[in-house]
């Protein structure tokens, strides 16, 4: 019984946190949340079995709960986070006594119901979430296939939203020096290209390759390529074009 009561608390507990740094858009981990919520379950549970200020206890707690839902807090922050989990727990406790007065005896079976269906709920929107976060991931980060010659040579690319290059109306990638050496890319032209340093007259190349936004659909381009030596450090061997995001 003890174990049954800890458990539901904690889902309710977890639910409140989870909702709290949601609606911040925290950063936070799934271990944070379940830790937090566990923290807070233990002074309901404990409740019947302590001869103390159960309310002063509670709020040590969820102070405690709520530091450790997130890795680093300002003042500021913590203010805005306990004073959204405190309207959340005095809705929470408004509509416990609403279901009891419904459900009455029932109402632990049925809060206990209420909490699974939620945490369900939650862990299918998180999936619905990651899933949504992968495309638009390969959607911004897509496979690139250059072709040259009679070979192709796949590698990571990133759609730069800041790059407005175009030659001749097209739109105009960035690959790296070390790419275009292995590639064996010539130049016989220039571009003039705004860096941090000023304008520069970057060498360019004709290009003819495919982006992928999944693993069998591409779309086949030809345009000009600018070479740059600084693109290593961004982890990158093609700069795409702001006009090429699917």
């Amino acid at each position: 019984m003890f174990l049954f009561v800890y458990l539901n608390v904690c889902e309710f507990s977890y639910l409140v946190f989870y909702l709290v740094t949601g609606f911040f858009r925290a950063e936070t981990a799934v271990w944070r949340l379940l830790f937090a919520g566990g923290i807070y379950a233990a002074a309901e549970t404990l409740e019947p079995y302590l001869d103390l200020d159960i309310l002063l206890l509670k709020a040590i707690l969820s102070v405690i709960g709520l530091l450790v839902s997130k890795e680093y807090f300002t003042i500021g922050e913590f203010v805005r986070f306990f004073a959204l989990y405190a309207v959340i727990r005095l809705a929470l406790i408004g509509a416990e006594n609403f279901f009891y007065g419904v459900f009455g005896e029932d109402y632990e079976a049925f809060g206990t119901i209420l909490s699974a269906s939620v945490i369900a709920c939650v862990i299918l929107f998180k999936a619905a979430t990651g899933l949504h976060d992968a495309r638009k991931n390969r959607a911004i980060e897509p496979k690139v296939e250059i072709l040259t010659g009679d070979k192709s040579y796949s590698c990571r690319g990133y759609v730069d939203t800041g790059n407005a290059l175009y030659k001749d109306g097209k739109p105009v990638v960035v690959v790296s020096a070390r790419l275009a050496e292995k590639l064996g890319l010539k130049s016989d032209d220039t571009l003039a290209v705004r860096t941090v340093s000023g304008i520069k007259d970057l060498p360019i190349a004709e290009l003819s390759y495919k982006i992928y936004s999944d693993k069998k659909t591409h779309k086949l381009y030809s345009s000009y390529a600018v070479i740059s030596d600084k693109m290593e450090v961004r982890g990158y061997d093609v700069l795409l074009h702001k006009d090429m995001l699917n």
